[in-house]
């Protein structure tokens, strides 16, 4: 938007000496030397100038989303003021810079679902000033289960392809997550948690501790095999499961893995955030 404003007097301009160089004279011919130039380098660095103009400018979320958040979800409900708005700013940028790709039958990614998409990653970095994760742009958007290159041969639900940047949802089970992450394990900040810990490999998270499946289990009360049937996996990545199971059920955790939740609120700066969702009832996924 910001690149298309900017261009359009150039654009203007352009027209304006092209006709007066058929209609005048040539001469007139000389100043699309400066203004084609010009529209050349708006074109190139498109992306670039309509990210300024957002992080100066911050969209807020359709109605539809804000309402879904303000209405449904006890995590943003219980937000200060101030990270409501950080939280709702971020999720529109970031629905701005990434690609999202409708698998058969959707036609094209609604404005909710691109939200609830990316609403992982958001809530994962609300604390952090750095909170983009390149080349992790792509988002492919799927209605039930699918295989992949991965899997051919499992129906999963959520997967992270590092070659190309692209996390894949099942919109079913993503919502899901998002939505009541007590009852259903939120796939959504899973996939995004395993994307940070990509774009951040210096970052030193504590070893797992023996036992660590089993600490996960009383923390969540969901057995392993119950979470590796829902994922339809062989496996997952504990460290990232451990990472979800801390945002949705921080008490819990504390009390069963404490040197681990404080390398957390550290590493995500959350500490005044990350215990909001209240509700500490044991769910399944």
């Amino acid at each position: 938007m910001a690149a298309r404003l900017l261009a359009l007097p150039f654009i203007l301009a352009s027209a304006i000496l092209l006709w007066l160089a058929f209609e005048r004279s040539e001469d007139y011919a000389w100043g699309l030397a400066i203004t084609l130039p010009v529209l050349a380098v708006i074109y190139i660095l498109s992306n670039e100038i309509n990210w300024w103009w957002y992080q100066k400018h911050p969209p807020d979320l359709p109605s539809k989303v804000r309402a879904m958040l303000a209405m449904q979800h006890a995590w943003y409900q219980n937000l200060p003021l101030d990270l409501k708005a950080r939280f709702r700013h971020r999720v529109a940028l970031m629905m701005q810079a990434t690609d999202f790709i409708p698998r058969i039958p959707l036609e094209e990614v609604p404005p909710d679902l691109k939200a609830l998409s990316v609403a992982g990653a958001v809530q994962l970095t609300l604390g952090l000033e750095e909170w983009l994760m390149p080349p992790y742009e792509h988002v492919v958007i799927y209605t039930h289960p699918f295989p992949s290159p991965q899997y051919p041969d499992r129906l999963h639900i959520s997967e992270i392809e590092d070659e190309d940047g692209t996390l894949l949802f099942s919109a079913p089970h993503l919502v899901k997550g998002f939505m009541e992450p007590h009852r259903y394990f939120h796939i959504g900040l899973y996939e995004w948690s395993r994307a940070w810990r990509r774009t951040h490999p210096k970052v030193q998270f504590p070893d797992l501790v023996p036992h660590f499946s089993e600490k996960l289990e009383k923390i969540s009360g969901v057995p392993s095999s119950r979470l590796l049937e829902y994922m339809g996996l062989p496996e997952v990545d504990w460290l990232s499961v451990a990472i979800v199971w801390y945002f949705t059920f921080p008490d819990s955790f504390a009390a069963e893995l404490p040197q681990m939740a404080q390398a957390f609120a550290n590493i995500f700066q959350c500490r005044n955030f990350v215990g909001l969702s209240l509700n500490q009832s044991i769910g399944h996924p």
